[in-house]
């Protein structure tokens, strides 16, 4: 039994063609080396430090090892019967292999051994892992006292045996049928059964009657999916905003915190990429679930991040991301309340839809204009340009239902007064500003969305997908202009 920490396919010519980092390994292997703990390198370094210390010396050591026999006709016998060419013994060069760069065969210390250990195997591409070793182990511990190192050696041969009819092409290789077969074989990073026929089985038909063939099930799917097969993928986009007011060198702060969730009800085990394309640039602190993985870090930069999983049951949320600096908002405010009297406040507040949002169906929008830590309000005198105002609950707050549809093109606002039992300062700190809360189906500030046609699942299966997009508030303040 052995765990890996990461793992690569490196063809010779300076490609890396794939690549997999094992997280909860990773994790367990900080916790335990504690003081010790040397990270795995990001793959540009990692190449880097192989190719230096891996691939140059094997292939200085090749040409080196070749076996050189000048030919002279003037020196040479042929002996045409054994085939073999002699020479006198000055100038006859035979040279047996060199001593062995690493005498342990190909396990080595990259960076002065501060990546230890790599193993590898070579054939047309290198297949290269970093298994787990229990510190304190190091490399002047005996390689017989470290069965994790041999078992990777095991786990790089069946990767081999899987890629083989593949292996002289690679870099045109689509690599969906390889990740599913290392998600099902190696989850997490702990290789479970290796063999491809029965991996291969399992993705057709599910889990085997006979528990023999495939001793343990993944963690996130204890049993299977029975019914129409179909999959709903939400991306829901809660912004968060601040607004100061036009004379405050604030003004407006607002990012987004994203979730993509999704429910696959599907059949058996399948394996499922789903590109999320985000159209603003960068996501922020995107991060995925525990049973998912980015197929390529560095795409979370560019325009689309493939997101590859075997999916659990059940609505579970598949990633998380964040944007931060919003450009626009969707609704601008500017909110006033001030003090007629000792115990009556004048209330000023417009609304204006941005044009981004222009023509959308919002679920809902309401503005509460909370009055905390005071009496209940005694009377208002409020009017709308649009929708309804009622008191909240206690009489402590003021509800402003919007509706459903906004004009872009014109300021709604809300005037009035409202008038306490006493007279005391009822325009500082929790008083001071509004709350909006609306919800808006099927629209992106972030520009975030997922292709339902463009999902593939495999073993291919028919399977309705659906998407849809839902922008949401939780918190969306405008504070008064004239706060104490």
């Amino acid at each position: 039994m052995c765990s890996l920490r990461a793992l690569w396919l490196i063809h010779s010519n300076g490609n890396i063609l794939f690549s997999r980092r094992f997280p909860t390994v990773e994790r367990r292997y900080r916790l335990l080396a504690g003081d010790d703990y040397r990270s795995v390198p990001d793959d540009s370094t990692f190449f880097d430090l192989f190719r230096q210390e891996v691939i140059d010396v094997m292939d200085a050591e090749a040409k080196s090892n070749k076996r050189v026999v000048e030919r002279d006709d003037d020196t040479q016998e042929v002996d045409e019967e054994a085939d073999v060419v002699t020479a006198p013994q000055t100038e006859l060069f035979t040279e047996q292999p060199q001593t062995a760069t690493w005498p342990h065969g190909p396990v080595v210390g990259l960076d002065n051994n501060s990546v230890w250990p790599v193993t590898f195997i070579f054939d047309r591409v290198y297949f290269v892992a970093v298994p787990f070793v229990e510190p304190p182990c190091s490399p002047s511990t005996s390689l017989v006292q470290i069965p994790s190192i041999t078992a990777s050696f095991v786990f790089l041969q069946d990767i081999f045996q899987f890629l083989v009819s593949s292996v002289d092409n690679l870099e045109a290789f689509q690599f969906t049928e390889f990740q599913t077969y290392l998600n099902s074989a190696c989850p997490f990073g702990t290789p479970i059964d290796t063999d491809v026929s029965n991996i291969r089985m399992i993705h057709r038909t599910g889990f085997p009657a006979n528990e023999s063939i495939q001793k343990k099930r993944p963690a996130w799917k204890p049993y299977l999916f029975r019914g129409k097969q179909r999959m709903e993928i939400v991306i829901q986009e809660d912004i968060r905003c601040v607004q100061c007011g036009p004379d405050n060198p604030l003004h407006t702060k607002a990012h987004i915190v994203g979730s993509i969730l999704c429910r696959p009800d599907l059949l058996g085990v399948p394996d499922v990429t789903v590109p999320v394309t985000h159209s603003l640039g960068p996501l922020n602190s995107f991060v995925v679930h525990t049973c998912a993985r980015i197929q390529s870090p560095d795409a979370i930069s560019m325009d689309t991040t493939r997101i590859s999983f075997s999916p659990p049951l059940g609505m579970f949320i598949l990633g998380r991301y964040q944007i931060d600096d919003l450009p626009v908002v969707p609704i601008e405010g500017e909110f006033e309340a001030k003090e007629v009297s000792g115990n009556q406040l004048a209330l000023s507040l417009q609304l204006k839809l941005n044009d981004v949002i222009h023509g959308t169906h919002f679920e809902f929008c309401q503005v509460t204009i909370p009055f905390n830590n005071r009496p209940p309000v005694i009377s208002m005198n409020i009017t709308a340009s649009v929708g309804t105002v009622t008191f909240g609950n206690g009489r402590n707050s003021i509800i402003w239902k919007l509706g459903q549809r906004f004009n872009s093109r014109r300021i709604e606002s809300l005037e009035g007064e409202v008038i306490f039992p006493n007279d005391e300062s009822i325009t500082s700190g929790t008083n001071s500003f509004v709350q909006l809360d609306f919800r808006v189906p099927q629209f992106s500030l972030g520009g975030v969305s997922v292709d339902g046609k463009a999902v593939t699942i495999y073993p291919s299966t028919k399977a309705d997908i659906t998407v849809r997009n839902e922008l949401i508030t939780s918190s969306y303040v405008i504070w008064n202009r004239f706060r104490s």
